[in-house]
């Protein structure tokens, strides 16, 4: 029994080690591919010999990124400031020393700073000064984690459509200020954005449209131009959780709808000294008051300071 017992144990624990290294890294735990896949490295100081080793990095990020989807392999960037408008492929990860030490501007501000392909992600580093920040393809998944996104001429990010479930936007730990449109804007597909800085673009924090699914927690989204959160309730399924929306122009959120129903929770949310509403509910088709209360579901948690109209708005057509 105790020799049972104990191949249990043993059992159960491989178990949870296989588990541990294959989940996906989304919140920064490597997967045992990562880390088997090694690395091609960039730097900006780079002369002589260049083949991408860690002796001999390229000075360019685009020949480490070419090499890295040769060999299977991800890019490590190193300190600088680099002018290129960089291509990620599928299965690469490109990653920098920190956001503060890694800055990639724009050499053509017409074109975007990094365009992603599915299963691409990009981490510490800053994207500037082009005509967006981050292009997501359509049906692509990917992962933008602990970067500074700034200063590009439209949005910030930019997602087309996804296809499945696994065409996953996934956003954490990252700064979007000063875009001159949205800070994210994506079209239908699957969401994350978890513990984001949203502030001062010069249109929405975020907007998000019709088939939207998916989470919006814990963000900090204040001064943008237009409205905090635009959401789409037609055929989408969200949770909108834990956020502090504040001093956005307009209101902190703008839930819209053309008549077909979904399911969007608002909970926990912090709303201060909106221009506007705290929540807005805005109806440009038929839509019934019972279609409104099985759609959108308000929470008595979330808490209201000095939004300037009122808390929530009456639906306005």
């Amino acid at each position: 029994f105790i020799m049972k017992k104990n191949s249990l144990i043993l059992s159960w624990a491989s178990k949870f080690l296989i588990f541990l290294f294959t989940i996906t890294p989304i919140f920064g735990i490597p997967t045992l591919k990562a880390a088997e896949k090694g690395y091609v490295y960039a730097d900006i100081q780079a002369k002589g010999k260049m083949d991408g080793s860690y002796n001999h990095p390229f000075s360019k990020i685009q020949d480490a990124i070419d090499l890295a989807e040769k060999e299977k392999k991800n890019v490590k960037v190193r300190k600088g400031t680099y002018r290129e408008n960089i291509y990620l492929p599928e299965k690469v990860e490109l990653s920098g020393t920190s956001y503060k030490e890694v800055i990639i501007r724009a050499k053509n501000d017409n074109k975007p700073v990094a365009t992603m392909k599915n299963d691409s992600a990009i981490k510490n580093v800053t994207l500037e000064k082009g005509e967006v920040g981050v292009y997501i393809g359509k049906d692509a998944g990917v992962l933008i984690k602990d970067c500074l996104i700034r200063k590009n001429d439209e949005d910030g990010i930019r997602a087309k459509k996804g296809a499945s479930k696994k065409d996953k936007l996934v956003v954490v730990n990252t700064k979007i200020e000063d875009n001159g449109w949205t800070g994210i804007f994506s079209e239908k597909r699957s969401v994350h954005l978890e513990n984001n800085e949203i502030i001062d673009n010069d249109k929405d924090g975020i907007d998000l449209a019709e088939k939207s699914k998916g989470a919006v927690r814990s963000n900090y989204i204040k001064k943008n131009n237009g409205v905090g959160i635009k959401i789409a309730i037609d055929r989408s399924d969200l949770e909108i959780k834990k956020n502090t929306i504040r001093e956005n122009r307009k209101d902190g959120i703008e839930v819209k709808t053309r008549g077909k129903s979904g399911w969007v929770k608002i909970d926990r949310n912090k709303f201060q000294r909106n221009g506007s509403y705290g929540i807005a509910r805005i109806q440009k088709g038929k839509f019934s008051a019972k279609n409104w209360n099985e759609s959108l579901k308000i929470i008595n948690r979330n808490t209201y300071t000095g939004n300037k109209r009122a808390n929530v708005s009456p639906i306005i057509f």
